[in-house]
């Protein structure tokens, strides 16, 4: 008995190391096994600097080439192992508790395609020693996703930050002690979303909606996906006129500016805004026949501001 037990937890323990050996972001630490052994944290450096612990990562894997060689003389291709290369995207789901660092980042590069990092995503075990570290070099924000706002119970949600960067590679992990600030927590029911002409705090509902950046040889371009709103029945005559005005009426003048604005647990403080310009609203269907009405605009600018 006492034998087995030893090559049971001699087996538990090698999972786990090979688990933790498996690097961010590529699946690691899935199995409910292993996470009842091995309880990792992930961190963010940015140009050597510890911004926090990150809600999940994932990007940079490394793989190996497979090259052809030659093909025989049926014209079967001889396939060999080539270079090991690394992906150079990354994805970083942060919440409420990054470091001042990471949200001027995002601030930033929304008004600035030239901004860059270099940094690290650090993997710490339940004693904070570092097990594994990814690096990547001259990194852009290429997108910023806003999570669903609705004004209901909802699990903690993250802002999804996604960054392409010019190299990234697996470095020795230095064992020695990670920590930073932990993820606050916040809801996605604490908004208000004000905009000209429109009644405030009667959005029910907005979808999640992304910025990106497409880099390109001709430079980069941006652009933000349309809002989709739930509005409340107290707010249907202004968004009606509105749309008349605007979608029906061809006013292209009635182009206007938004403010959305998310707070922490604690309404008095606010987490971030996220300022719109030029949305034009294109679609409004009733959705129910007393209480639901689907709003949907695009937008041309927006920019983003932790607060």
């Amino acid at each position: 008995m006492a034998s087995s037990r030893s090559d049971f937890l001699k087996q538990a323990a090698g999972a786990a190391a090979v688990v933790a050996g498996a690097g961010v972001g590529a699946g690691a630490l899935a199995a409910p096994a292993s996470a009842a052994l091995f309880n990792p944290k992930e961190y963010l450096l940015l140009d050597g600097v510890n911004v926090g612990q990150l809600v999940k990562a994932s990007g940079g894997r490394q793989e190996l080439d497979v090259v052809v060689a030659d093909f025989d003389a049926d014209g079967n291709p001889d396939k060999l192992i080539g270079g090991l290369s690394h992906g150079t995207e990354f994805t970083f789901q942060i919440g409420a508790g990054m470091s001042k660092a990471m949200y001027d980042w995002i601030t930033d590069s929304m008004s600035d395609p030239t901004v860059r990092k270099n940094g690290s995503v650090v993997a710490a075990d339940f004693d904070y020693r570092e097990l594994s570290r990814r690096s990547f070099t001259n990194a852009q924000i290429t997108s910023v996703t806003i999570p669903r706002l609705v004004n209901a119970a909802q699990a903690i949600p993250a802002i999804t930050v996604g960054i392409e960067a010019e190299s990234a590679d697996d470095e020795t992990p230095s064992s020695t002690p990670v920590s930073g600030a932990k993820q606050k927590k916040w809801l996605c029911s604490n908004f208000r979303f004000e905009c000209r002409g429109i009644p405030a705090n009667r959005v029910a509902s907005i979808d999640s909606f992304t910025w990106t950046r497409t880099l390109g040889a001709a430079g980069a371009s941006d652009d933000t996906s349309d809002l989709s709103l739930t509005v409340a029945p107290g707010a249907w005559a202004a968004w009606q006129q509105w749309y008349d005005n605007f979608a029906l009426g061809g006013d292209t003048s009635d182009e206007r500016d938004a403010l959305l604005t998310v707070w922490s647990l604690t309404p008095q403080v606010p987490l971030f805004t996220c300022s719109f310009g030029g949305l034009g609203i294109h679609t409004l269907v009733q959705e129910s026949v007393l209480t639901k009405e689907k709003i949907e605009l695009y937008v041309e600018t927006m920019t983003f501001q932790k607060k």
